[in-house]
């Protein structure tokens, strides 16, 4: 069984939460090519008048 600890610290990063999510909101099976493309477009910020990834 995996420590409540070590679950806790992969959680801590914010993409992993996000796939998570993702996963959670589906009906049924997520393509990881989906995944990929709605993380990336969750780390995209806004800096000035151009986007940074």
């Amino acid at each position: 069984m995996v420590a409540l600890d070590e679950v806790f610290e992969l959680l801590e990063d914010q993409r992993r939460r996000y796939a998570l999510y993702c996963l959670y909101e589906k009906d049924g099976p997520v393509a990881v090519s989906e995944l990929v493309k709605k993380n990336r477009e969750m780390g995209r910020r806004p800096v000035g008048d151009r986007w940074e990834y």
